[in-house]
């Protein structure tokens, strides 16, 4: 099954060319919108894989703001669509960490491309991110671990140590081989406990 791509345009033709283009690529284009609170509104609805978003849009909140809120609360990358270069939009642009960023008049293979590796970029993205989570909960486990074998092991050396220490000051009413051997174990309990 090809990926769900939420198209966010301005121009309903342009979107309409969009749409199709995508949908003989074989992907699933489950709505169109062409204002940034619609966008959102979609992205919750659908969970498209990716969104394709013009940096101008109709109403109060531009491709930029509403790309931002996407990224946030759902994790789906986006590519900008935009008829204009300047250096502003691109530096706004660059803060919500889009996937990708085409200038209008492109043609279908660049769409395409571009939405390739955007989403290859994503799903190694998420990889890496997975193997990350489960690196922490390993060292986290591993160190619950060493931290239950140290308790558990301080325990029965510390009622051990306790014992010794206290035949050593009654070491007075025992034998010199029992002495001697009081004495052993007490110098190797405390080389044992050094080292814990």
């Amino acid at each position: 099954m090809k990926e769900k791509i939420l198209v966010v345009e301005n121009e309903i033709i342009i979107a309409s060319d969009i749409k199709k283009c995508l949908e003989n690529a074989g992907y699933t284009v489950p709505a169109i919108a062409s204002y940034g609170e619609k966008a959102i509104e979609q992205a919750a609805k659908f969970r498209p894989d990716l969104v394709l978003m013009d940096v101008m849009l109709r109403g109060d909140m531009n491709g930029i703001e509403a790309a931002a809120v996407i990224r946030d609360r759902f994790n789906i990358p986006v590519v900008y669509l935009t008829a204009y270069s300047d250096q502003n939009n691109l530096q706004k642009a660059k803060t919500t960490q889009p996937f990708g960023y085409l200038l209008k008049p492109f043609e279908e293979t660049q769409l395409i491309t571009t939405i390739e590796i955007a989403l290859n970029k994503h799903q190694t993205e998420i990889v890496m991110r997975e193997a990350l989570e489960k690196e922490k909960e390993d060292i986290k486990i591993k160190n619950q671990f060493v931290s239950m074998v140290s308790h558990e092991f301080r325990n029965p050396l510390s009622n051990i140590f306790a014992y010794t220490e206290l035949l050593a000051n009654h070491s007075y009413k025992l034998n010199e081989d029992k002495k001697t051997n009081i004495f052993i174990i007490f110098r190797n309990l405390l080389s044992i406990s050094i080292i814990y």
